[in-house]
């Protein structure tokens, strides 16, 4: 039996038609796969691209609607701003028209006062001028020390004025206290007052 096939054979054969087929599904599944791949791609390609347009789009819009409510606010503020500033410049001009009206009354008040005083210095110059008149000349003032003491002279007056003083005084004191003794003699003085007056100043004396 020439023909028939052995075992071995029959295992070469299945082995090579495996060999075939796992080739085939493999070139086949890599076609389908590289297909999907493609696909895939670009398909997402066109899901990123319309994602990417819508989330622009969007953007846009929230930009462009921040923008307005920012020019809206802006806006506001400037109109704010300016009538503050309208008001501020009415205060202002308020303010420095009521101050040029008390500087123009000071200054009326400062140049009647200068006028006061124009006229009090007139009559201090002609006080001047009559003490002037009325001053000393050197030949006045030297006649003048010709007169005038001296310190020496001075001092040896009230030196000899203050011993004449000191003995009228001491005696005084001595008749003060005769005075008092007889008064204590003849009993109308207590001997405690009298020693009371006799300790006295300026001459002192132990009862």
């Amino acid at each position: 039996m020439e023909n028939q096939l052995t075992k071995q054979d029959l295992f070469e054969v299945i082995n090579k038609s495996n060999q075939e087929l796992r080739q085939e599904l493999k070139t086949e599944l890599r076609e389908v796969i590289n297909k999907s791949n493609q696909e895939l791609r670009q398909d997402f390609r066109q899901e990123l691209r319309e994602t990417i347009d819508k989330s622009n789009q969007e953007l846009r819009e929230v930009i462009n609607s921040s923008n307005q409510k920012l020019r809206e606010e802006i806006k506001i503020s400037n109109q704010e701003l300016r009538k503050e500033i309208k008001n501020s410049n009415q205060e202002l001009r308020e303010t420095i028209d009521g101050s040029l009206e008390v500087i123009n009354i000071s200054f009326s008040e400062l140049e009647g006062r200068i006028s006061g005083i124009e006229g009090k210095i007139s009559g201090i110059e002609e006080r001047i001028s009559g003490v002037e008149e009325r001053m000393a000349t050197k030949a006045d003032l030297a006649a003048m020390e010709t007169r005038l003491v001296t310190k020496s002279y001075l001092d040896d007056k009230l030196s000899a004025f203050r011993g004449d003083l000191l003995e009228t005084v001491r005696k005084e004191d001595t008749k003060l206290g005769a005075l008092t003794n007889t008064l204590v003699v003849h009993k109308v003085l207590p001997i405690k007052e009298a020693g009371k007056i006799l300790a006295m100043e300026p001459f002192a004396k132990s009862s």
